[in-house]
């Protein structure tokens, strides 16, 4: 029998920090998030453990903006392959297909990693494919436009907008709508950024433009060729242990 929220809490608590003890509330999404930031900057495989732990109590209290943000402390801290799961992991509950609505694959915009388990960069390009590859240019067409504000925290600065670096930092360049067999894609450079915020923001600004254009049961993925595709359907189960 799996534990509840309340459950898990109760069990963790008993292995932090006094003085956080005194913070904690039931269904504090904040103070778990801080805790599972807490042991994930400490060292050894227990610390590893109650990181991850500690960020599901977060996430199960606030799936999807939670997951978007566990992903992108994990990518600031050194653990893509965790900033990965949780990144599979917010797509996935974000996106449930709905008929006549846009899929999202949840390897889309997936973090680059090397056989010593480093991260390398980020996989910016996309693909739509559709029934229709005249609406989805349409809405690739619009949506490189807006991509080119969308800075590292999730932010959209509009029209003419550019970051300077940092957490402000946005793409160097967009390119395409190409045609390609399944449908158009569309490609960024954001040099070596690894930005889960960035990717949240353009996944929102696509599947947006992919309604403005009409275009129903569209499905966005990552480019072909992308160096990484995961088409599994990730659950909290998985990415919190």
């Amino acid at each position: 029998m799996s534990e509840s929220v309340d459950e898990r809490r109760e069990r963790l608590t008993g292995q932090v920090p006094e003085w956080y003890r005194a913070v904690m509330e039931p269904h504090d999404v904040e103070t778990a998030f801080i805790l599972g930031s807490y042991h994930m900057l400490q060292r050894g495989w227990v610390h590893a453990s109650l990181a991850r732990a500690w960020f599901a109590v977060a996430a199960e209290n606030a799936p999807v903006d939670m997951a978007w943000r566990i992903a992108d402390e994990y990518c600031r801290w050194g653990d893509p392959r965790q900033a990965n799961k949780w990144m599979r992991y917010a797509i996935a509950t974000e996106y449930r297909m709905r008929p006549g609505g846009v899929a999202v694959d949840p390897g889309t915009y997936a973090l680059v990693i090397d056989h010593r388990g480093s991260a390398v960069g980020q996989d910016f390009g996309v693909q739509v494919v559709s029934a229709d590859d005249d609406r989805a240019t349409a809405a690739l067409t619009a949506a490189a436009l807006r991509f080119a504000t969308v800075t590292a925290d999730g932010r959209e600065l509009g029209a003419g907008g550019n970051g300077t670096g940092g957490r402000d930092a946005t793409p160097t360049s967009v390119s395409g709508p190409d045609p390609a067999p399944d449908g158009p894609t569309l490609s960024c450079d954001c040099g070596d950024l690894l930005v889960p915020l960035m990717a949240r923001t353009m996944i929102g600004i696509l599947a947006e433009e992919i309604r403005a254009a009409g275009l129903d049961g569209a499905e966005i993925r990552p480019r072909p060729g992308s160096r990484i595709r995961d088409g599994a359907t990730p659950t909290l189960a998985h990415v919190g242990r």
